[in-house]
C-alpha cells in the first residue's frame, strides 16, 4: 500500500491526511464519439460556495491537467508559468499525442485569457488536428470531470509529500524538484491503479491492459544498473544510486534523480535498510526538472546518462 497509497485507506495516516475528502470515483468515460475530446484546466481551490479561489502553485509555479474524456486518462505537470509555455506546448504534445495516442482532437477549457492563450499557441505548432471548444462562463458543471480529476491530484501530490516527509523526517521545500517530478507521478498513479465504477483503471481502457511493472516508493534511494555499462571496464561498478522519482509512461522505464540530473534506466534494485532507503542528503543533492531534466542542457527529454558539457 505504502508504494502507492491507492485505493484510500481510512486506516493509512498518510491517505487520511493528504485526501481524506477526495475519496470518490473518476467518472466511468463516455461512449466514444467520433473524435476524441480533452479536456484541460490549471489547479485550483474552491471557496465555500464552490467558486474558483486560488490557483495552486509551487514555489509560484501552476500545474496543467489533461483528461481524455473517453478513457479518463490524466496527466498533470508543473509547468514554470501560465500561458503559452514552451515547455506547457511540448509536453502537451507528448502527452496527447504519443502518450493518449490521439492525432485529432476537441481540446475544451474555460475562458481564461492564459490558458485560451496555450490552446491557441499549441493549435499552431501544427503537429495534432485541433477543434476548439469552451465551457460558458460561470458554469462549473461543465467542467466538472476535469475539476474533479484536478482535485484527486492534488490529493495524492498531498499524500506523496507527506509519506515522503514522514520517512525522511524533514519537510521538502516547495522549490525543490522533486515536487515537480511528484506532480507527474501522482497523476500517473491514478491512471495506474485508481479503479473506476466500470471496475477498470484509466491505464486499462487506453492500453487494453492493467499496469505490471514492479514500482517502488516515490523518493526513495535505490541502486540502479548503469545504461549501456555491460561489457565496459569490468573493474568498475555497474551500479549507482539514485532517487526513484517514477516510471516513464512512454517505455516503462523508471526516473532516477541524480546531483547531476535526471535519467531513464531499466533496472532497479531497492536497498537494505530504512536508512539507506530515505536519505535526505541524496534528496537535497538531487537536480533536474522535468523541463530541464539535466541542467544547462535545452531538452525535456530525459536520456539515460549526463551528457558532459564541454567548456
Amino acid at each position: 500500500h505504502n508504494a502507492t497509497h491507492i485505493p484510500f485507506r481510512s486506516w493509512c495516516e498518510i491517505c487520511v491526511r493528504g485526501r481524506a475528502q477526495d475519496m470518490g470515483h473518476f467518472e466511468v468515460p463516455k461512449e466514444r464519439s467520433g473524435v476524441s475530446k480533452v479536456l484541460m484546466d490549471y489547479g485550483y481551490t474552491r471557496d465555500n460556495e464552490g467558486k474558483r479561489d486560488k490557483m495552486i502553485t509551487f514555489a509560484g509555479k501552476p500545474i496543467l491537467g489533461l483528461k481524455d474524456d473517453e478513457t479518463g486518462y490524466v496527466t498533470a505537470n508543473m509547468i514554470p508559468k501560465k500561458g503559452a509555455d514552451p515547455f506547457a506546448i511540448k509536453s502537451m504534445n507528448r502527452d496527447i499525442g504519443k502518450i493518449m495516442g490521439h492525432n485529432k482532437i476537441i481540446l475544451k477549457s474555460d475562458q481564461e485569457p492564459a490558458i485560451l492563450d496555450l490552446k491557441n499557441k499549441f493549435k499552431k505548432t501544427g503537429m495534432i488536428k485541433v477543434a476548439m471548444e469552451e465551457s460558458p462562463v460561470g458554469d462549473s458543471q461543465s467542467g466538472g470531470s476535469i475539476e474533479n480529476a484536478m482535485k484527486q491530484i492534488q490529493g495524492m501530490i498531498r499524500t506523496y509529500k507527506l509519506a515522503v516527509e514522514s520517512k525522511i523526517k524533514a519537510e521538502i521545500p516547495e522549490e525543490h524538484p522533486l515536487i515537480a517530478w511528484l506532480v507527474k507521478h501522482s497523476a500517473a498513479s491514478l491512471n495506474r491503479y485508481h479503479v473506476g465504477k466500470d471496475g477498470m483503471t484509466a491505464h486499462r481502457r487506453l492500453r487494453g491492459r492493467n499496469f505490471k511493472k514492479e514500482v517502488v516508493e516515490f523518493g526513495e534511494s535505490v541502486w540502479y544498473l548503469i545504461p549501456k555499462s555491460r561489457g565496459k571496464n569490468k573493474i568498475k561498478s555497474r551500479w549507482a544510486s539514485g532517487i526513484w522519482l517514477g516510471i516513464r509512461e512512454e517505455s516503462g522505464e523508471a526516473i532516477i534523480g541524480t546531483s547531476k540530473g535526471v535519467i531513464k534506466v531499466r533496472t532497479v534494485r531497492r536497498k537494505g535498510s530504512d536508512a539507506e532507503r530515505w536519505d535526505v542528503s541524496a534528496i537535497d543533492a538531487m537536480v533536474g526538472t522535468p523541463w530541464e531534466p539535466q541542467p544547462g542542457v535545452d531538452s525535456i527529454e530525459i536520456g539515460s546518462k549526463i551528457k558532459v558539457r564541454e567548456f
